[in-house]
């Protein structure tokens, strides 16, 4: 060998070769999962996919616009709480326990619970009739989410710089009934949620938004707005 060449041999070699070792792993588990376990069926086009417990059609996806923003909608509440449950987890260092990481989970499954029977761990909705969409203060329903504002606001008790106004307000925001108060101690926690996750991420969140109607009711074309 030749004093210029790099020797394969001496004391960074194993660390070497462990490296590739788990990196050969780590794609062999890739593999597995995308292989067995999420395995997609072959596309049919007659195939009969369920939304919310209801058939759907191609014929319907194509022209139902009410559907199609409820699926938008929902996938994008779905994107926001994976995104809470990582700021949640950066911000109470999870890592450290894993009792304390099950318990923040549960705790982050909480925002979307609809009743106390209901797994904190299904789907977002997990039947066809569910109403949850963060329904407008003063608009029929509205009371019946105060239960969920609570749950995200006491997720972000724990956080750095959670505002006095929600901390003093926290124990009695489930039994708030002025849509006032209600409504400024809601937009009070999502301008801390998202200035919180910009801070921390250096990108906006996804936005808070809610369908105009519940998603079981009606007939006619659901609206998504912005939650301010």
């Amino acid at each position: 060998m030749k004093l210029d060449e790099p020797s394969t041999e001496g004391p960074h070699r194993p660390a070497v070769s462990d490296k590739a070792k788990l990196r050969h792993e780590h794609r062999q588990s890739v593999r597995k999962l995308f292989a067995k376990s999420a395995g997609l069926t072959s596309y049919s086009e007659d195939m009969l996919p369920k939304f919310r417990c209801d058939p759907v059609t191609a014929a319907l996806a194509a022209s139902d616009r009410r559907l199609a923003r409820e699926v938008i909608w929902e996938v994008s509440e779905m994107n926001w709480r994976c995104e809470l449950r990582a700021l949640d987890a950066l911000l109470i260092e999870t890592s450290r326990s894993e009792w304390l990481r099950w318990e923040r989970e549960q705790a982050v499954c909480d925002v979307w619970r609809e009743t106390t029977t209901q797994s904190a761990y299904s789907a977002l909705f997990c039947s066809g009739n569910s109403r949850f969409c963060w329904t407008p203060v003063a608009e029929e329903g509205w009371r019946e989410r105060a239960g969920n504002l609570y749950a995200f606001a006491r997720i972000m008790s724990r956080w750095p710089g959670f505002p006095t106004k929600l901390r003093d307000r926290l124990h009695v925001l489930e039994e708030c009934s002025s849509p006032d108060d209600f409504d400024d101690l809601e937009k009070t926690a999502i301008a801390f949620y998202v200035s919180t996750f910009v801070q921390h991420y250096c990108l906006p969140s996804v936005p808070l938004r809610r369908l105009s109607f519940a998603p079981a009711s009606g007939s006619s074309p659901a609206a998504i707005h912005t939650v301010s």
